[in-house]
């Protein structure tokens, strides 16, 4: 596992970073698009027209119920950009 500190030193590495955003984009959503098949596995995350790494985790009811109620309440925030770090694989693989 990655500590904190390499990958801090791994941020700071500009040439494998990309801010994706802002106002750069044709797109001005504020939010996550979630794509998901008919049985509602999500099979992509999107922000804009970038698609983001995900890992789908399943929560029990309990949690569930947290996460329902807290996105009701409708947070004040709302996404701007994503910073994007290349890492050595994705570059081994091109």
């Amino acid at each position: 596992m990655t500590s904190l500190r390499s990958l801090w030193q791994c941020f700071k590495d500009r040439k494998r970073t990309m801010l994706y955003g802002r106002d750069k984009t044709i797109h001005r959503t504020g939010h996550l698009d979630i794509e998901t098949d008919r049985e509602g596995r999500v099979v992509s995350v999107w922000f804009r027209c970038m698609p983001l790494p995900f890992e789908l985790t399943s929560v029990d009811w309990r949690r569930a119920t947290e996460m329902r109620a807290m996105y009701e309440k409708r947070a004040a925030h709302r996404l701007v950009a994503v910073e994007l770090f290349r890492d050595e694989e994705s570059d081994a693989a091109e």
